[in-house]
C-alpha cells in the first residue's frame, strides 16, 4: 500500500503543487450522497442521477471515488472490477461539476482510478461515452485510450491497457 500511495502521489504531484486542497476519497454514502447526486444531475439529469445512486447502493461490484477540493465534492467516478472477463476493469460514469471543469480534475481522477484498477490487478479497462462528449473523449485519447467499437450513432466504446 505505501508503494501505492507513493507512486500516486508521483503522478499527481504536478498537479497537487498546485493546488493543495485536492484530495480523493472512497464513496461513502452519508458523507458524499448528496454533493454526487448533484454532480450527476449537473452532468447528466435528475432523473439519471436517482438511478446512479440507486444503482450504487444496491450493486456488491461498484466502487466509486470522490474528488475533493477545499472539501468540497467536485467530482466522481464509478467504476467496477470483471475478474470474469480476464480482468477487465469498466469505468461505469465520471463526471465533474460544471463549475469545476477545466482544472484537470478529470484527468487526476481518471489517473487514481487507473492506477487503482492496476493495482487490483486489472489489465485493461474499457469505457463507454457519448459521442457528443468531445471534451471527454479528447481527455480519453490523451490518455491512451483507444476507440474499441461504436455502438450506435450515438456511442463510443473505449479501452486502454493496464499492462506495464
Amino acid at each position: 500500500m505505501k508503494r501505492y500511495i507513493i507512486f500516486y502521489f508521483l503522478l499527481c504531484s504536478n498537479f497537487l503543487a498546485a493546488s493543495h486542497d485536492i484530495s480523493m476519497a472512497d464513496y461513502e454514502p452519508l458523507i458524499h450522497q448528496d454533493a454526487v447526486k448533484n454532480i450527476l444531475a449537473d452532468c447528466f439529469s435528475p432523473i439519471i442521477a436517482d438511478a446512479v445512486i440507486a444503482s450504487l447502493v444496491d450493486s456488491i461490484d461498484s466502487n466509486a471515488v470522490v474528488i475533493m477540493a477545499d472539501d468540497c465534492a467536485v467530482g466522481y467516478s464509478f467504476y467496477s472490477y470483471h475478474y470474469h472477463e480476464q480482468n477487465v476493469g469498466f469505468i461505469d460514469f465520471i463526471g465533474i461539476s460544471s463549475q469545476h471543469r477545466k482544472k484537470k480534475y478529470a484527468t487526476t481522477l481518471l489517473n487514481f482510478v487507473l492506477n487503482r484498477m492496476r493495482h487490483e490487478g486489472m489489465q485493461e479497462v474499457q469505457l463507454v461515452v457519448a459521442k457528443e462528449l468531445q471534451p471527454a473523449i479528447d481527455l480519453y485519447y490523451g490518455l491512451g485510450f483507444w476507440n474499441i467499437e461504436s455502438y450506435d450513432e450515438y456511442f463510443l466504446k473505449f479501452s486502454k491497457s493496464l499492462i506495464e
